[in-house]
Formats: C-alpha cells, sequence, structure tokens
C-alpha cells in the first residue's frame, strides 16, 4: 500500500504544470505548459479505449504477421545493432541540419573551448590583457584562463577535435550507450525486456537531441551506465575486475558532472554497503571499486588544485567567488536567490517536463513506470534501486538553484535509461497481469499495447519531431551566420566586434583560440573602448557585426583604425 501511495502522489504530480498556480515568477513557466495537459487528457482517454477494444479481440482476429513481427522482435538478438546505427546516424543528421555542427549552449561552448586548451597541452592560458573584450559566461579569467566545469567532458572533445570533428563526439555516445543498456537490460531482466527498452531509448528525442549537442549529459549518462552494468556484474560474480571498472567508471564521470554521480551513486552504495555487511566475501570487491573510483578522485582533485588552487575548491565556486553553491544560497552572477519554494517549484517542472520530453507521446512518458509500481507486481532489487536513484537524482536537484531548462529537464538526463528500464517493464507488465487476472488472452494484450506504444511513436514523430525541429533550430541565439558571412566575404586577418545588444556573442567567442592567434578574432562590441584592442591587433583590420535599424538585418561593416563608430 505504500508503494502504491507513492506512486499515485509522485504520478498526479507529475502530469499537472503546478508551478504555473504557485509563482509569478516567469523562470518557472514555459509556453509547452499550457497546452500539453490538454494533450495529456485527450491521448490518454483515446489510447486507452483503443487499448479496450483492441485488447478485447480474439488472438485468432489479428493479422497472423502481428504475432510473428513481435515474436521475432522480442527475441532479435541484431536490435543492438539497428539502434546503435539508428541513433548515430539521426543524432548525426540532427547535428548536421539543425545545430550545423556547433555548440549552442554557453556550457558546452566553455567546455569546447577548454577543449582547445587541452589540445595546445596545458590545462589553462594566460587571459588577454583586455580581457573584457573576449569574457563570456561560466568561463574564469582572473589569473588563468579556463572554464569552470570538471576536466573529462572537455578531453572527450579534444579528442574530436584531433580529428578535426568535435561534433561527432556525443552521438557516439549516444550510440555507445544503447549497447551498455541493452546489456545491463539482458542482466537483470531478459531478452525481450532488453529489446523493448532498446526501442524505447532509440525512440527517444530527449536521447537524440542530447546526443546531437556538445552538452556533458551525454558523457555523464554513459558512464554512469557502465558504472551501473559492472556493478551489477560485481554483485553476480563477486569479482574485484568488473568492480574495478564500475568504480573507475563512477570517477570519470564524476569528473563531468560530480553532483549527479553522488545523487545517482548514493543508493548503489548504500546497497553494497548492505550486501557487503551481510557476506564478507564482498571485501575485494569493495575495496576495488572503492580503488577505481579514488583513482579518478585523485585526478579531479589533483586538477582542482592546478587551475583552481585548491583540491577541494571546483571552477564553479572560483568563477562564483563562493565556497558553497549548493542549497538555498545567493548567486551573484544569475542574480538568483535559492529558497525551499523555488525548489520545489524546480521539482515540480523537471517532473512534469520528463512526461514530456522523455518520449514525447500523447500521454505522459512516466505512465508505464506508475502502472508498474502501482500494480502488485514481481518487482527484483534492481527495480528499486532504479527507481530510488531516480528520486535521489530529482531530490538532490530540489537544493540546486539553475531553474532553466535545455533540450528539456537536462538535470534528470542521467536517469533517463533507468526510466526507460522501467517503462519497458511496465509495459511488458500489462499483458501478464491481465492474463492472471484471466480478463483477457494474453498474446492479444500483448499485441494490442505494442500497438499503443506504436501509435505513440508515430504521433512524436509526425506531431512533436516537427515542433522540436523548429524550436532547436538557432537554439539560444546562436547559428554560423556571422561565421559564414565572414568566409563569403573572403575577410582575413582581422578582428571583428559583435554588438553584444543584439545578438548573442556566443555566435563568434566560439571560433577564438585560447591564445588569439587564430586568423579572425571575435571580440565583444565595447564602443571607444574598441581602440584599445585595436592598438594591440595594429597588423589587422577592423570589422563591426551589428544588426542595421532600418533593414533590422545584420551586417558587416568595415572600421577604419583608430575609428570605432
Amino acid at each position: 500500500m505504500i508503494t502504491k501511495g507513492i506512486s499515485f502522489c509522485i504520478f498526479i504530480i507529475s502530469i499537472f504544470p503546478f508551478s504555473i498556480f504557485l509563482s509569478k515568477d516567469k523562470s518557472y513557466f514555459y509556453s509547452w505548459m499550457e497546452r500539453t495537459p490538454k494533450q495529456f487528457v485527450l491521448g490518454s482517454t483515446a489510447l486507452a479505449l483503443i487499448f479496450i477494444g483492441l485488447s478485447k479481440l480474439p488472438k485468432d482476429k489479428y493479422p497472423s504477421f502481428l504475432s510473428k513481427i513481435l515474436k521475432e522482435y522480442f527475441q532479435s538478438r541484431y536490435i543492438i545493432l539497428v539502434s546503435v546505427i539508428v541513433i548515430f546516424l539521426s543524432s548525426n543528421l540532427i547535428s548536421l541540419l539543425i545545430f550545423e555542427h556547433i555548440p549552442h549552449i554557453q556550457d558546452s561552448i566553455c567546455q569546447l573551448f577548454q577543449a582547445k586548451i587541452f589540445l595546445s597541452g596545458n590545462l589553462y592560458t594566460s587571459p588577454p590583457v583586455h580581457k573584457d573584450f573576449f569574457r563570456f559566461l561560466y568561463i574564469i579569467d582572473n589569473n588563468k584562463w579556463y572554464s569552470q566545469y570538471p576536466p573529462a567532458h572537455s578531453f572527450f572533445l579534444m579528442l574530436g577535435l584531433l580529428f578535426n570533428v568535435p561534433w561527432l563526439i556525443n552521438p557516439i555516445f549516444g550510440a555507445i550507450s544503447a549497447i551498455v543498456l541493452y546489456k545491463i537490460g539482458k542482466e537483470v531482466y531478459d531478452l525481450k525486456t532488453s529489446n523493448l527498452s532498446l526501442l524505447l531509448f532509440t525512440a527517444s528525442p530527449f536521447l537524440i537531441f542530447m546526443s546531437s549537442e556538445y552538452m556533458n549529459h551525454a558523457s555523464t549518462m554513459f558512464f554512469i551506465l557502465l558504472f551501473v552494468l559492472y556493478f551489477i556484474k560485481m554483485i553476480k560474480t563477486v569479482s574485484p575486475i568488473p568492480a574495478f571498472i564500475s568504480g573507475l567508471s563512477l570517477g570519470i564521470a564524476l569528473n563531468i558532472r560530480p553532483l549527479e554521480v553522488v545523487a545517482i551513486g548514493f543508493p548503489f552504495m548504500v546497497y553494497l554497503l548492505f550486501i557487503f555487511l551481510r557476506d564478507k566475501r564482498f571485501w575485494k570487491a569493495f575495496l576495488s571499486i572503492a580503488l577505481g573510483f579514488s583513482l579518478m578522485l585523485f585526478v579531479l582533485l589533483t586538477y582542482n588544485y592546478l587551475t583552481n588552487g585548491n583540491p577541494l575548491l571546483f571552477g564553479y565556486n572560483v568563477y562564483e567567488n563562493k565556497s558553497n553553491l549548493f542549497g538555498f544560497v545567493e548567486i551573484p552572477s544569475e542574480g538568483l536567490r535559492h529558497t525551499p519554494l523555488k525548489g520545489f517549484l524546480n521539482t515540480l517542472n523537471n517532473l512534469y517536463a520528463i512526461n514530456k520530453y522523455l518520449f514525447e507521446w500523447p500521454i505522459p512518458s512516466l505512465t508505464f513506470i506508475f502502472i508498474f509500481f502501482f500494480l502488485k507486481n514481481k518487482r527484483n532489487q534492481w527495480d528499486k534501486i532504479f527507481i530510488i536513484s531516480s528520486i535521489s537524482l530529482l531530490i538532490f536537484y530540489f537544493f540546486y538553484y539553475f531553474p532553466y531548462m535545455t533540450f528539456g529537464p537536462r538535470f534528470l538526463y542521467s536517469s533517463m535509461p533507468f526510466l526507460v528500464l522501467l517503462t519497458a517493464r511496465g509495459v511488458l507488465c500489462i499483458p501478464e497481469k491481465m492474463a492472471e487476472k484471466s480478463y483477457i488472452c494474453k498474446e492479444s494484450c500483448e499485441i494490442a499495447i505494442m500497438l499503443i506504444i506504436s501509435i505513440s511513436i508515430i504521433f512524436m514523430i509526425v506531431f512533436s519531431l516537427p515542433k522540436l525541429f523548429n524550436e532547436y533550430h538557432g537554439y539560444f541565439g546562436v547559428d554560423k551566420k556571422l561565421h559564414e558571412s565572414v568566409e563569403k566575404n573572403k575577410i582575413h586577418n582581422a578582428v571583428v566586434f559583435i554588438d553584444t545588444s543584439a545578438t548573442n556573442y556566443s555566435i563568434g567567442f566560439q571560433y577564438n583560440s585560447p591564445e588569439l592567434d587564430t586568423d579572425v578574432i571575435y571580440a565583444r562590441d565595447l564602443g571607444r573602448k574598441n581602440i584599445e584592442l585595436m592598438n594591440d591587433f595594429t597588423s589587422m583590420s577592423y570589422y563591426l557585426y551589428r544588426k542595421n535599424e532600418k533593414t533590422q538585418r545584420f551586417e558587416l561593416i568595415p572600421l577604419s583604425a583608430g575609428v570605432t563608430y
């Protein structure tokens, strides 16, 4: 009863945009919040009626090929190959057509900038003399010039820079994440659940779009998945080798997004400690997972020391000049003060958004997880750990100040594989329960439920994807128009001043090198102060990129040396 009560409460809270009524702050409101409840109600009603009608049909009334396709899909061992190819190709296609192979989010641009620093063989570089012209959000420019983020994701982007394909890194992480998810499904459930999970994972816009940009959530999720896979192997074999790999993977994730590692890893560690106290055979595994994690923790602490001057001081703290950013604190750079109410609103928004963005179905994405935990099903320990870890991540972000969404509830992205696995469990438990109660034929119910999933995926492709394409095109006001204009006009050996009152400095900063030694340098337009930078780059030509007030179009205006406007 307790599990049912908790499941019911969480689900009800997650399907309505309560934050709209609890706050007048526009930071907690998104336009899709108004239309989604109506979509959920109509979609759920329509699909429930369709399911009832289809499930009552005798098995012999269905075309024979449906049963055959379903059986072959659930038993196929080649679905993994199809999923990897689809994820890799679709995310690359979106990376090219929607994101133009460039980062759009400030976080991504910062980490690409750090990757360039790594490529030069350094952890940081010296800030420019006139650093106001190159100041960028989340870039530290005190006595050193580097990004505030932990190093691992920038390291992987550096590998992409080595081959001049940094945009390829996240599609690779998305594709290989599918392989690890598949293996986890087989380890703790069965081939049927694993294959269905792959279908849901591959057809998730949340996964595809996050794998198409440069955000560090993609690499974090992969290493958390790797941690989980080898954690499961460790529990099964009591072997120190998978334990070491598990700890090492969690440690790498710690070098990308530390908060999420603590939130998701905590329930697993409690479970391991519980097992260790009951079975002393696990002492080698316990030490091995600690060793693997400690090695990567040492890397992070060393990086903090070399960049921030203190092993326990993160770049986030240096940038904000605050020792603590977690909890109910004030964040100067964002102009925010976190409170319990704002934490509650963030939690409501994240829950509501995951119902939309996870699958983009006409019904809430968490529906089948709710059904799985609400009905009296056979649940193993992994079902419980997966849902507890997902809730743990949600709770941890209650104490985090940042309210804005990017690609949906990105702070919950690392729990996405758990939600996918539990959704598959929920889908497959329905025919079992219906047959157990002798309501309908199990085979008919299975066909009916998979037809409902198919309808939902078709809805996503036909209705949701075009909206997302439109939303993400030129995301965050970033595109390649300035860069293309520079190339079209054959501008070389130049400084381009960007009017940041009319456009985003991200469009230029991402093309700068940490040494400012590229053919074209992009700087902020600071009006009369521009002469100071011109005096530093006397051998270069100068341009101003601004919006024409009459035509409302952006244009590149040549500037004479020593003249601003």
